[in-house]
């Protein structure tokens, strides 16, 4: 559970740091996940580690795939 924390936090300082001003066309592919008012921390925990691995296949599933979109 502390590790799953840190990983939260970790996602807020990152969301929180300034853009490159060198590409400022780039965009973020990966939003933070916070706690809501209401929501207990085990209740986050378990929605922040659902969300972690659905991101985490998504991106697996994506670097496997063929890229139809090159051209030969």
């Amino acid at each position: 559970m502390t590790f799953s924390i840190f990983f939260a936090l970790l996602q807020v300082y990152l969301k929180a740091e300034k853009k490159s001003k060198t590409n400022p066309a780039a965009f973020e592919t990966f939003s933070p996940i916070l706690r809501e008012d209401h929501e207990s921390i085990p209740d986050f925990v378990k929605r922040y580690r659902t969300h972690s691995f659905a991101v985490w296949e998504n991106s697996y599933s994506s670097k496997n795939k063929p890229d139809h979109t090159k051209t030969k």
